[in-house]
């Protein structure tokens, strides 16, 4: 589920991202808030529309921090490719999984500064619930 319409994203909250761009990174925003609630945020905005412009703020910040990570992964490939192809030996290597792992906690970062307080616990990652 999208948490943010383009319309939304580009004329209440002056994303900008192309829509064209917006349908890919909203995407991926939307199932990174799912993974990152363990699919508590739908239902819990069915529930509490307070929610809202919380999951829509969140939405927004990690599409445009998910397309900033895409774009600095696009310049550091070409970048490793021009490196190759000098008189000179040098060797770069991409920690992919590092890369991964500092773009998550960034993502969660983003998710719990809009979500504040967090009063519905969808950042809770124990079992059960703690509201």
């Amino acid at each position: 589920m999208l948490y943010l319409t383009y319309e939304d994203y580009h004329g209440k909250y002056g994303g900008l991202l192309t829509e064209q761009q917006y349908a890919v990174f909203g995407a991926r925003a939307a199932g990174t808030i799912d993974r990152l609630t363990l699919g508590r945020a739908e239902p819990a905005l069915a529930e509490h529309p307070d929610l809202k412009e919380p999951l829509e703020l969140a939405s927004m910040a990690i599409a445009d921090a998910l397309h900033g990570r895409h774009m600095a992964f696009q310049r550091e490939v070409k970048g490793i490719g021009a490196a190759a192809a000098t008189d000179g030996y040098s060797e770069q290597y991409l920690d992919a999984q590092a890369a991964r792992r500092a773009a998550e906690t960034g993502c969660r970062d983003l998710l719990r500064d809009a979500l504040g307080a967090d009063p519905h616990g969808l950042l809770y990652q124990g079992v059960g619930c703690c509201v």
